[in-house]
């Protein structure tokens, strides 16, 4: 089992926030995955624990007056076979099949 938390607890802090706000950046972009909208457990090798920390995030910008652009970054089936768009293999097959999941994952974002 990989254990992420004590990372993911510290890869953006409400310190972050005051920063960005102290130094007149109004806006954040936040990139998530598809596997948000399966939290606490996505299926496996993905780690749970991003609604939880994009709930924080969403505290500290309104505490701090910073807007926050949420950017679904990777969907599943891979739009383009990278990593950083939700695949480890190569493996691409958004499209048609994948087009209602990921309304569903933005319909999840939009009701938190």
């Amino acid at each position: 089992m990989i254990k992420l938390s004590g990372s993911l607890d510290s890869y953006i802090t409400e310190d972050d926030f005051s920063f960005t706000s102290t130094n007149g950046i109004t806006a954040v972009r936040i990139p998530v995955g598809w596997w948000i909208a399966y939290d606490p457990t996505p299926p496996k090798p993905l780690v749970g624990g991003s609604s939880q920390i994009l709930d924080k995030a969403f505290t500290w910008a309104q505490k701090y007056g910073i807007k926050v652009i949420i950017d679904l970054h990777a969907v599943q089936g891979s739009q383009n076979g990278n990593d950083h768009s939700g695949t480890r293999d190569g493996y691409q097959e958004w499209g048609d099949s994948y087009v209602a999941d990921t309304v569903k994952v933005i319909d999840y974002l939009a009701q938190r």
